[in-house]
């Protein structure tokens, strides 16, 4: 298994990517940090649980549980995916 950051951030927002950049350079000279992206269409039926399974696919191939991380909706999908997956997660900051 390939071995994820101690810290992933969850982008559920690309017109508001902008404004988290500041703060994931802060965190990347303390933290090994990665950003993780979903973009829900507009023909989407208003539902996280494919965005869940979509990150599950992703962490699958971490080796440990990781952190997770993210502003409005991305802090939303961390907690989601913590209460389904809570061995997947050491904790969600939002």
């Amino acid at each position: 298994m390939s071995r994820l950051p101690d810290v992933l951030w969850l982008n559920t927002s690309p017109s508001l990517q902008y404004f988290a950049q500041p703060l994931l350079c802060y965190l990347s000279d303390l933290v090994t940090i990665q950003e993780w992206k979903y973009s829900q269409s507009q023909d989407e039926v208003s539902s996280l649980d494919n965005a869940v399974a979509l990150l599950d696919d992703h962490l699958k191939s971490s080796n440990r549980p990781v952190h997770l991380i993210g502003h409005s909706t991305g802090g939303l999908l961390g907690l989601l995916y913590s209460r389904r997956y809570p061995e997947k997660v050491t904790a969600v900051f939002k």
